[in-house]
């Protein structure tokens, strides 16, 4: 039998819990049993309140340790912070001396990186919301009338002292840990606020300069040559050569310690792959003894070092994402070097001091495109480079002597060259700089890009075949057909540079956007042919696809 003192217990109790239920309302069947409002608690009687509040801590200590992932702020977040400085570096440093084109793939970067963030932003955001919903139902519970009223009454308290006491020390917990949750979001949501508001000024400061740029391009922006004057430009060419270095080398320095492991992968990329030819050849210099053992291959068994080394860098600005503007510019120029000394041995009809006449004029002028500001000195190399067209001439005569396949389109080459070159040197000539600098170093630019293409092409194709061929010697049951695939990708690969060289020439005269606007525009109308709608655009891709697939 139940002692008095129980009896007496479990009346107090039933009695307390008829009493709370007639004074409320009873609970309707779409209230929530785990995300209770403040209200709905007062509606409970003793054992179920506590029972809802614990469901309640244990749902939302779950949630907090298991649903709130900000793991990206010690991962990923790092890694953009840090492309977004070396761009923001690089264009803080060389944003004046930039052509076009070079601004607009900073601007495209830069809001590639805010698109990122704002993604984060968004996830962010929803947590900090969650855990600010949390914590604000942790409080109701804390404040809830049914518990104080359960706390003035000392026969209720009596009998429920342990169940609150316990309730009690877990609310303090939970909510310690939602506090230090809501101040770690918050924390998160700022600092990704504050690199959004940064992010979004650059994107308008580049936007500015190439509106500027654009402006400044169809005017006379300086004096014409013939109206030169020492007085014209205050600043000489010592000074500006000095700022230029330092702006520059600092720019190197803080890509080298911000991304100083990419530089470590590339060498191991470069030594790779230069590795590869030169361990092949040594492996089978008995059987590639005979001339037409080596008739799979162009360049590589001949030049192997320049060769593989011209391959490698075509690929740097794919590796060196976010690089200083030099660095590219540094990598163009060691380019034209490499495959313009393959080009001369390969070709010994091209006349050797006329190349390396276009090489130094072309090393002269990209120097002379870092500089920070314009000179006087700079001006006169700019209208002496006229010189330029007469070994552009002759290196065109020799066309027709070399081996050179597809040698109408060379000339094509040479004759856009020489066309770009006169037509910018006219206009620097007569004060219309930043349009004469484009134009001139547009033309000489996809003249070396040409060279670089015609190297590259050939020396990609010869590793494919160093690939083939020592899948065949390792494989006796099936062999790759070297010269078909030698001939079929000669073909594609061909017609894909061509294609690029074309697209990069539209990009340096700055021609992109009227095309966007008329060709896309065109190319996207819809057309309705009796009951049918179709887009030309989309026969030309479906048609396009087809036929690389069944070319593949």
């Amino acid at each position: 039998m139940r002692s008095s003192n129980q009896i007496c217990k479990t009346f107090i109790h039933a009695v307390a819990s008829i009493l709370l239920i007639m004074a409320s309302t009873r609970l309707t069947a779409q209230d929530s049993p785990l995300l209770t409002p403040k209200k709905q608690f007062s509606k409970l009687n003793p054992s179920n309140w506590l029972q809802q509040a614990e469901n309640t801590l244990i749902l939302f200590e779950g949630k907090m340790l298991t649903g709130f992932d900000t793991s990206f702020m010690t991962d990923q977040y790092p890694r953009l912070l840090k492309d977004i400085e070396l761009t923001l570096n690089d264009f803080e440093t060389n944003g004046k001396v930039m052509r076009i084109r070079t601004l607009d793939d900073v601007k495209a970067k830069l809001i590639q990186q805010k698109q990122a963030l704002d993604k984060w932003r968004n996830t962010i955001r929803k947590q900090n919301d969650s855990v600010t919903s949390g914590y604000i139902e942790i409080e109701n519970m804390m404040n809830d009338s049914l518990r104080y009223t359960v706390n003035l009454d000392s026969a209720l308290w009596k009998i429920y002292t342990p169940e609150f006491t316990t309730l009690d020390t877990n609310l303090v917990r939970v909510e310690t840990m939602y506090q230090q949750l809501l101040g770690k979001t918050v924390d998160i949501e700022n600092n990704l606020n504050t690199t959004n508001f940064r992010l979004s000024r650059s994107i308008m400061s580049v936007e500015n300069e190439l509106h500027q740029r654009n402006e400044a391009l169809f005017k006379r922006t300086h004096p014409a040559f013939w109206q030169l004057t020492s007085n014209s430009y205050s600043t000489n060419i010592g000074q500006v050569f000095m700022e230029t270095l330092r702006q520059n080398l600092d720019a190197l320095k803080f890509y080298a310690k911000n991304a100083y492991i990419r530089v470590i992968l590339f060498r191991i990329l470069l030594l790779l792959i230069t590795l590869l030819p030169i361990w092949y050849f040594k492996k089978n210099k008995k059987n590639l003894e005979a001339p037409d053992k080596n008739e799979s291959y162009k360049f590589v068994h001949k030049y192997t070092g320049a060769a593989t080394s011209s391959f490698v860098l075509v690929m740097a600005p794919f590796i060196f994402v976010n690089s200083p503007h030099i660095f590219t510019e540094v990598i163009l120029v060691t380019l034209a070097f490499t495959t313009s000394i393959i080009l001369i041995k390969e070709q010994p009809a091209i006349n050797k001091k006329y190349m390396y006449a276009m090489l130094a004029l072309y090393v002269i002028l990209k120097a002379m495109n870092l500089l920070v500001s314009v000179t006087l000195f700079g001006r006169i190399v700019w209208t002496l480079s006229l010189v330029g067209l007469i070994p552009l001439l002759g290196l065109y005569k020799n066309i027709s002597k070399t081996s050179l396949t597809s040698k109408w389109l060379f000339k094509l080459i040479f004759g856009l060259t020489a066309f770009m070159y006169i037509a910018g040197w006219i206009l620097n000539f007569t004060g219309h700089y930043p349009l004469g600098r484009i134009l001139l170093l547009a033309g000489l630019d996809q003249f070396f890009l040409a060279i670089v293409l015609y190297v590259a092409i050939y020396s990609l194709i010869d590793f494919i075949a160093i690939l083939a061929n020592e899948y065949n010697a390792s494989n006796k049951l099936t062999k790759i057909r070297v010269d078909l695939i030698y001939n079929k990708l000669l073909n594609l690969v061909k017609f894909l540079a061509v294609v690029f060289w074309f697209s990069t020439f539209l990009i340096n005269i700055n021609a992109t956007q009227f095309l966007r606007q008329n060709v896309y525009g065109l190319t996207n109308q819809q057309i309705s042919i009796g009951g049918y709608n179709f887009v030309p655009g989309s026969f030309l891709i479906f048609f396009l696809a087809l036929y690389l697939a069944f070319y593949i």
